[in-house]
Order: structure tokens, then sequence, then C-alpha cells
């Protein structure tokens, strides 16, 4: 029982480590989302867009690129200061305010070649001119872009490892887990067999011990029965050989005491022998409706001799008008029996 609440609170153990870890990993990945590592990137971009709006329109002269430049200048510079509060390094925050700075000094820097002039020059010379300056004011916001790329791919490097560091361990405590189940499964069997199991198969094994002894003691009564059938009938042969033994002596030698004490002894030996039968094989009860009072004469005056013998005395109350419903000769012998054993 120790061994299965030991189980059970490791188990819950283990999975309260692996759930608090797991919350942990989310946070990191809610924390680290992939546009994070592309912010470099994206403000890469959002520069070489700029810049072509700004040259088409040095070139062409058209207002239409200058709106589009003045519009996603704006949304540019929002994305990169919104993108400051999520960082979860303070190293990355500062990269980012310096790009957040250096995009600002863009736009003042760039607010000449929102302005078209100089009619007279070549397109060329226009071309390779706002192409110079536009490098020139690009280089800053370009740099931090890189360092910024840099430092979100080492972060991102980080956090891929500490991430296989924890499915490693995740794997380590599931097998663990598996192996608890195994050893608790084991301990729930071998309770659930010695408490229930064996209990039964103990009690099946008493069963079927009682159940074969009483298989034997029917075999042997019905054996003791079939033998006092058979003594039965030589009883009753000498019983007979002795009542015309009687018959054919006179009175005085019929009567002596030898012949009363084996008369006496025959008469105890089928007595016996009728208890028994009726031991092994009881009969259903015949009832019929009995006066009490002949019922406790007969008892009475059949255990006389042996209770004034013992100096025991027998009274018999007034039972006139009492009847009764039972099988005379039972109830006689449960009252004889009664008397004897009191």
């Amino acid at each position: 029982m120790a061994a299965v609440i030991v189980g059970g609170l490791a188990i819950a153990w283990i999975n309260t480590i692996v759930r608090q870890r797991m919350q942990a990993l989310e946070q990191d990945f809610g924390a680290i989302k992939t546009e994070r590592f592309y912010q470099g990137v994206q403000v890469r971009q959002g520069m070489r867009r700029l810049n072509e709006l700004l040259l088409e329109f040095q070139v062409t002269g058209e207002r239409l690129p200058l709106i589009r430049f003045r519009t996603e200048a704006e949304e540019l510079r929002k994305w990169i200061e919104a993108r400051i509060q999520e960082s979860p390094a303070e190293d990355e925050r500062q990269i980012q305010q310096q790009l957040a700075d250096a995009f600002r000094k863009y736009w003042d820097d760039s607010m000449q070649l929102q302005e078209r002039q100089g009619f007279l020059v070549t397109a060329r010379r226009r071309i390779d001119d706002t192409n110079d300056r536009l490098g020139e004011i690009s280089a800053p916001v370009l740099k931090l872009c890189d360092l910024l790329t840099e430092k979100q791919r080492g972060t991102f490097a980080a956090f891929l490892e500490s991430s296989q560091v924890t499915l490693d361990s995740f794997q380590q405590w599931i097998k663990i887990s598996l192996v608890l189940l195994l050893v608790l499964s084991v301990a729930v069997a071998v309770l659930v067999y010695r408490g229930m199991i064996a209990p039964l198969q103990v009690k099946l094994s008493e069963s079927q011990a009682i159940i074969a002894r009483q298989e034997k003691l029917a075999a042997l009564g019905s054996l003791a029965a079939g033998v006092a059938h058979e003594i039965r009938n030589p009883l009753t042969a000498i019983k007979f050989r002795l009542f015309s033994l009687k018959k054919s002596l006179s009175s005085e030698l019929a009567d002596n005491e030898d012949a009363s004490v084996i008369a006496g002894e025959i008469s105890r030996l089928e007595r016996i022998v009728r208890d028994f039968l009726e031991f092994a094989r009881p009969s259903e009860p015949e009832a019929s409706r009995v006066s009490a009072r002949q019922l406790l004469d007969e008892v009475s005056s059949l255990m006389r001799p042996q209770l004034e013998e013992a100096g025991v005395r027998l009274e018999v109350s007034n039972s006139d008008g009492i009847w009764l419903h039972v099988d005379f000769q039972q109830i006689k012998q449960v009252l004889i029996n009664l008397i004897r054993n009191a």
C-alpha cells in the first residue's frame, strides 16, 4: 500500500514539473514571435521601398510616389517604435531604440529629397546623385538593421537550444513516469491479488475440502445405514428365538434374571439401531392430534424407574384439556432426551 501511495505521489510530482516547464516554454515561445527575428530584414526591405519611391519621385517628378513615400515612412516608423516594447531583452531594446532614432534622422535628412530641384541636370546625373544621397542617409539605419538581425539570430539560437534541453528533459520525465506507472500497476495487481483473489482462493480451497468431507460423511452414513440394517436382522432373529425359548420353559425359568437381562439388552440394541437410522435418514414427521396428558404420562411412566434409581423425582403438572398437533413418537423421544440430559 505504501508503494502505491509513493508511486502516485511521484507521478503527481512529475506531472507538476512537466506542466510548469511546459508553461514556461509556452511563455518563452509566446514572447519570441517569428516576426521578431525578421525585424532587421523587414526594416531593410522597408528602407529599400522608401528609397525606390524617392528615386522615382526625383526621376519622374510625379507626386504619387512622394505621397506613397510619406505614408509608408510613417507606417514604418510606428512599426519600429511598437517593436521596442515587445523585446524581452534590454540590449535588443537599446538597439531598437537606436534604430528608431536613426530612422527619424533618415526622415529628417530625406526632406531635401522630397523637393525636386535642378531641372537642368540630366536624368542620369539625377539618378546617381539621388542614389548617393539615399545610400548616405540610409547607411546608419541599415547598419543598425544588421546589428539587430545578428543579435536576434543569437537570441533565437539560444531559444532553440533551451527548447531542445527542455524537450530532452520531457523525454526523461516521460520515461520515468512510464517506469513508475509500470511499478504502480504491478503493486496494484499484487494488492488486488492479496486482498481479493488470494482470500477467495483460500475460501474456495476450504469449501472444496468441506464438500469433500461432506461427501465422505454422506458415503459413510450410507454405509453405516446399511450396516445398521444388517445388524437389525439378526437382532430380530435373536429376539424371536428368545421369545420362543421363554414359551418352552416354565414360568420360573422364563422370568429369571438372565432372560430379563438378555431381553433388555436386545431391546436396547434395537433402540440404538433405530435411533441411528433415524439420525442417518430422518423421516418426515407424521403430525396428529395428541393429548398432552397422555404424552406426559407415558414419558413419566417410562422414565420413572431410571429416575428413582438416580434419586430423582419427576412431577407432572395437570395438563388436562391441552391438545398438541405433533408427531407423537418424535416429540416423545425429544422429551425423553430432555429428561435424560437434565
